[in-house]
């Protein structure tokens, strides 16, 4: 390409000296008679048309091909056109660069800053950059050589471009056109990458090795005939997060205008929020577009207006009118309604807002009549017309895995995202981390469905109890933690709901929720379903308690292993305990039916139930096929006694009872038959087991008990296979002495259950002659006897070692500052101790920082028994003994409060102690930096309060002598 280039031009050259010797120039120029094809302008270059020096026999400006730059945008085809010479008048094919493209082109005349606007593309990097130079023929004498008022008709000098390589629009550089005549003439925009000296009239005499020239005929109109672009209407539509302008701009003046740009204003921003283009406009002529979609902005009523020339690009009889405003633009939102004050619920507190769309909702859209409502403002207080989507409105004290379920339908995509707020101290605000209860879950849901979710646990430790607000936010981004309830939504939905914390169930410990799927703890799957009875019908006795007892149990394992937290209908198995058993989820309410039917073929259930060593062997076998014989044994205990149980259930192990009933002859007792069922929780204080009863809903009934997700009763026998309804039965437990075996002397028994209740035969006589094992020998049903309930044989299934735990600690501080402030905010040692043994583990000792309540996580800890101390630098010690850490559960302490008292971290209340307070009484200000003064006057401040005054001074007083937990235990 370059020898090429090098050769045309030195043939270029040697032409010139040969013409030159033969002909005279004529206009400055060169005459030829033949040359390569080059890059002209078209302006006319002859009478009657006009003398522009065009052709190349007048010395017309001219380029050499090249590939590297255009005058217009290469991205829409603009290109260049080459010829031997210049196609006049006005007959170039690509006659691009100057806006608008195809013309018409006006200028006005009198104006002393006037410009035109080009575009430029450059395609290459580091060349020398471009240099625009422009002529206008302002007296329309037919040339650009003149001085016109001071002006020359030499515009634009060398106006440099960025460097490549780049697609833009520029304004040109002003100029005057101040005793410009009016009228038809021409314009000459030449692209170069070599300077061009002022004054040029359009000739060269070689041509340029790159650039583009163009010629375009324009006007210039009268100073007294002037555009006037105006907005004469505009009006918006909202359309969920959207809204799009519409307007008609008009030329209200007696000239033509050139093309200009509309901006859009919203709330008086000086940033427009979008431009448009607005083509030229004759007299009278008008142009009406839409510009949109737009996000709607934060207020519920904006003002919106819209500028016609916006940036002065026509001309104008009148520069002031181009605006217009004329009304607001009404924007309802979705608000929760929370009262406010003091929950952030109005648009003044900037309560949690969204802008409306038809593509969610919380609530069932589909099959009920929820739906969402938008007004101006938060109806408070709990005036929301529509107030879908919780289900659960109580909630316990004290839960570690608590948990609410809601309600979603969903016509876009697949991406909603669900936040909860608790206000769990009823201090009126939604603060911190802790009453962030959810935290940005994500909802699997794809377009067009609805379903109920259980939320992602949360724990309500130190809740306070009694009636309090809740905030459910639906929305498809995420917010920032923790989250306060504040800001706008671009879609979404937020309902609040006056929910109620009830008193803490003293001394309860039930099986953990789980996400997937297990919502409400131990499932408690029904033995009344599928034929499941002696003879096959359902007239006879439903014999399949054993394998729905035990099916309980491995859905729950199977469910705390379940990863993704994808609760059916998804499909989500990543853990195999339990698979699904065809297309559905391995926890959808469908798998429950063949699972309990494969168990059954491995425990050989009959019509006379499940023998408990049958029952052992099939779980056994079941986890062998299953391929979790390395995770988890089977042991089978017979006449377990109540702390056995308790035990085994707050360990993490999955216990199944087999329950005797017995006629009791003034001691002697006499086996009638049995029933299993699976142990959900134990009250230790109260001596008490919850239950999945397979045949019984005594607490759905109206008994003792827990029914975590209110359900109708009685029910369908199918309606547990959804395990988010169970009924949990609880019965106190008894120690009984039998004169003579079985059962033995110490056994255990459920006092009122209710088998044998009622007229003679009631319930027990679907349990005769079943569900034996080893030492159970029957004996025969009198109607007329009474029953009592033992346990006689505990089938526990355990994880084996390897899962491990996690602590959950709380501790109280002695502070002048309320919890939540930052001086609560405490570092600790914890250290673990093998119990009663004063031997320190290898973990030990762990360094944690609590939050503003005092709270601290510690995870990965190995399951075991241990005792266990914390301390901070200026506290007495104190410890937790026999605390029992089981695989893949939470132990929970409350240490209690430490004695603040302890200057030289030595464990021990003694002179230093007291020396330190005393000979600094009265110091201010004191802070924790790192210079060593002022560090130990901190340590002096045990009251926090930035000041040593009675309340550290009497601490050593009053503890003198005193040491720590960990001194006295270790030594």
């Amino acid at each position: 390409m370059k020898k090429l280039e090098f050769m045309k031009k030195v043939g270029f050259i040697i032409g010139v000296i040969v013409l030159l010797m033969a002909v005279m120039p004529m206009s400055g120029g060169l005459a030829v008679q033949a040359q390569d094809w080059l890059e002209y302008g078209d302006a006319p270059d002859a009478p009657p048309f006009g003398t522009y020096p065009s052709r190349f026999a007048s010395g017309g400006v001219c380029h050499w091909p090249s590939e590297t730059e255009i005058l217009g945008l290469g991205s829409f085809g603009d290109w260049k056109d080459y010829e031997p010479d210049a196609n006049v008048p006005d007959a170039d094919l690509l006659d691009d660069g100057l806006v608008p493209a195809g013309g018409p082109w006006f200028i006005a005349a009198g104006n002393p800053a006037a410009f035109v606007t080009f575009e430029v593309t450059d395609f290459v990097q580091g060349f020398p950059p471009l240099l625009v130079n422009i002529l206008i023929d302002l007296n329309g004498d037919g040339d650009w050589s003149d001085n016109i008022g001071g002006q020359s008709e030499h515009v634009v000098v060398n106006q440099a471009m960025p460097p490549g390589p780049f697609e833009l629009t520029f304004p040109s550089s002003t100029f005057s056109t101040v005793g410009a005549t009016p009228g038809v003439t021409y314009l000459r925009l030449t692209l170069t990458r070599t300077p061009i000296g002022a004054g040029w009239d359009g000739t060269v005499l070689w041509p340029f090795d790159y650039g583009e020239t163009e010629d375009y005929e324009i006007t210039i109109e009268s100073s007294g005939d002037l555009p006037d672009l105006i907005v004469v209407e505009k009006f918006e539509i909202v359309e969920g997060c959207d809204y799009w302008v519409n307007y008609v701009v008009y030329n209200n003046g007696n000239a033509p205008a050139g093309s200009s740009t509309t901006c859009i204003y919203a709330d008086y921003d000086p940033t427009p929020v979008a431009t448009a283009f607005c083509p030229p406009l004759l007299p009278d002529e008008w142009y009406s577009d839409s510009v949109g979609p737009l996000k709607c902005p934060g207020g519920t009523e904006v003002w919106i207006e819209v500028c016609a020339d916006n940036y002065d690009d026509v001309a104008e009889s009148d520069e002031d009118n181009n605006c217009f405003g004329g009304n607001w633009m009404e924007q309802p939102l979705e608000f929760g309604d929370a009262p406010d004050p003091t929950y952030p619920s109005l648009l003044a507190s900037d309560g949690s807002r969204h802008c409306p769309t038809d593509t969610e909702i919380l609530g069932l859209g589909l099959s009920g009549q929820d739906c969402k409502d938008f007004e101006f403002d938060a109806l408070v207080i709990d005036n929301d017309a529509c107030c879908d989507g919780l289900v659960t409105t109580t909630l316990a004290a004290g839960d570690l895995n608590a948990a609410v379920q809601f309600e979603v339908t969903n016509w876009g995509a697949n991406d909603l995202i669900v936040n909860i707020l608790i206000d769990l101290n009823q201090d009126g605000v939604w603060s911190g981390l802790s009453e962030h209860v959810v935290q940005n879950q994500a909802i699997n849901l794809p377009a067009v469905n609805e379903s109920t979710f259980w939320s992602n646990s949360f724990s309500t430790v130190g809740a306070t109890p009694g009636p309090t607000w809740l905030r459910l936010t639906l929305s498809r981004t995420p917010v920032t933690v923790p989250w306060d309830g504040t800001g706008l939504f671009a879609c979404g939905e937020t309902e609040d709901w006056n929910i109620t914390i009830e008193e803490e169930e003293e001394g309860w410990y039930y099986k953990p929720n789980q996400t997937d799927y297990a919502p409400s703890g131990m499932p408690d799957f029904d033995q009344k379903q599928d034929n499941w009875t002696d003879n096959g019908i359902p007239t006879g006795n439903w014999s399949y308690c054993g394998p729905v007892a035990v099916a309980n149990s491995l859905w729950w394992f199977d469910s705390r292993e379940e990863t993704g937290g994808n609760p059916p209908p998804a499909i989500n198995d990543t853990y195999y305990l339990v698979t699904a058993y065809g297309a559905w989820d391995d926890h959808a309410p469908q798998n429950v039916i063949p699972l309990v039917n494969n168990l059954s073929v491995l425990m050989n259930t009959s019509s006379s139930g499940t023998d408990v060593m049958e029952m052992q062997q099939g779980i056994r076998d079941y986890l062998n096929a299953t391929g979790y014989n390395d995770s988890y044994y089977e042991h089978t205990e017979p006449w377990p006694d109540f702390y056995w149980i308790e035990e085994e259930v707050e360990r993490c192990q999955d216990v199944i009872l087999l329950l005797g009933f017995y006629h009791n002859y003034t001691g002697y007792y006499e086996r009638i038959g049995g029933h299993y069922v699976t142990c959900a929780g134990v009250n230790s204080p109260g001596k008490q087991i919850g239950i999945s009863d397979p045949y019984f809903d005594n607490a759905g009934a109206g008994g003792p008990g827990r029914v975590p997700v209110p359900h109708p009763y009685p029910h369908n026998a199918s309606v547990h296979n959804d395990t988010q309804y169970v009924s949990h039965d609880s019965y106190t437990v008894v120690q009984i002495f039998p004169l003579m075996p079985p059962p033995p002397p110490g056994c255990w028994a459920l006092q009122n259950y209710p088998v044998g209740a009622g007229p003679p035969g009631v319930n027990i006589t679907n349990f005769i002659g079943q569900n034996g094992g080893p030492g159970l020998p029957p004996g025969m049903y009198n109607p007329g006897a009474p029953v009592e309930t033992i346990i006689e044989y505990a089938v526990a299934v355990s994880p084996l070692a390897g899962v491990n735990a996690t602590l959950v600690g709380q501790v109280d501080f002695y502070r002048k500052e309320a919890k939540g402030g930052s001086t609560w905010v405490t570092p600790l040692v914890v250290k673990f101790f093998d119990n009663a043994t004063k031997n320190e583990t290898g973990f030990s000792p762990i360094n944690v920082t609590t939050d503003a309540y005092g709270n601290f996580t510690i995870d990965d800890i190995e399951v075991g028994t241990y005792d266990i101390g914390i301390k901070n630098w200026t506290t007495l010690s104190k410890m937790a003994y026999g605390k029992a850490f089981t695989a893949g559960n939470v132990t929970s302490i409350n240490f209690g409060t430490p004695i603040e008292t302890d200057i030289d971290n030595n464990d021990w209340c003694e002179g230093h102690d007291y020396n330190g307070p005393f000979n600094n009484f009265g110091a201010r200000n004191i802070s924790d930096p790192t210079g060593w003064v002022t560090k130990e006057l901190w340590k002096c401040d045990f009251y926090k309060d930035e000041w040593i005054e009675g309340h550290d001074y009497n601490m050593p007083f009053n503890n003198f002598g005193n040491r720590g937990d960990i001194f006295y235990y270790t030594h």
